[in-house]
């Protein structure tokens, strides 16, 4: 990552731009979590524009009172410390690595990301399928872009990978998309290596709690199937792939 002066550093450090990089819906269960009294107090300190993305994730007495310039620092401090990891390495000090790349997309498009990582793990399966109706129930369940990218995947020739039996969830398109993206998850976590724990934590937080928790809890358990060099190339141009996206 690029070089920071020690001024960008204690800017980068302050918990208000700590929070700021973090996905909403964490720090509005910390909020959630505060004495009702300190709720609304909780939120009104937050920075302006996470204070209007935060809004929709709290009931409606946790967002009624005007910022609190005299609790401010105090309460910002406090949310931080509750969801920073006792090993907590600052944005601008984490290990260097490929996996960085991640940090700087979107939420939108990191989840884009693991829905297409995920067809590595569905292609094992639909290399052996020839019934022609489950098929066109996989395709429903696809976008025209992950159709496109699948494609790809399936004229990979390596060596064969372990079956998820994903298919078998087919007859409940919201149960099959939700296992197909848990196993994304699953294999994004695997590519990152032990002394990378840091750069997982950052990506973990960028994404909404329920999906973040999967990737640390998969990372901990190492639950994927480690990537071979040659995969780990095609995890670089799938990146790529989504960095041009429009």
């Amino acid at each position: 990552m690029e070089e920071m002066s020690l001024v960008q550093q204690a800017h980068a450090e302050l918990p208000s731009q700590q929070l700021l990089a973090v996905h909403p819906s964490w720090i509005a269960e910390q909020i959630s979590r505060l004495p009702p009294a300190l709720q609304s107090a909780g939120w009104s300190t937050l920075p302006e524009s996470l204070r209007a993305r935060t809004a929709a994730l709290l009931p409606k007495q946790a967002v009624s009172r005007h910022p609190s310039p005299s609790l401010g620092g105090m309460m910002q401090t406090y949310l931080w410390r509750q969801l920073r990891s006792p090993a907590h390495v600052p944005s601008y000090a984490l290990p260097e690595s490929p996996m960085l790349r991640l940090l700087a997309l979107s939420k939108t498009q990191l989840v884009r990301f693991i829905d297409f990582l995920a067809l590595w793990e569905l292609a094992p399966e639909l290399q052996l399928l020839i019934d022609q109706a489950k098929w066109a129930q996989v395709r429903e369940q696809l976008s025209l872009e992950q159709q496109a990218y699948l494609e790809i995947v399936l004229r990979w020739k390596g060596p064969p990978a372990k079956q998820q039996r994903l298919l078998g969830l087919l007859s409940d398109g919201a149960r099959f998309k939700r296992a197909v993206h848990e196993r994304g998850l699953a294999r994004l976590a695997s590519a990152f290596r032990a002394a990378e724990a840091p750069i997982v934590w950052h990506l973990a937080h960028r994404l909404d709690t329920g999906r973040g928790r999967y990737l640390g809890e998969a990372f901990h358990r190492q639950a994927g199937t480690p990537l071979s060099p040659r995969e780990l190339e095609h995890f670089m141009a799938l990146i790529n792939r989504i960095e041009a996206a429009p």
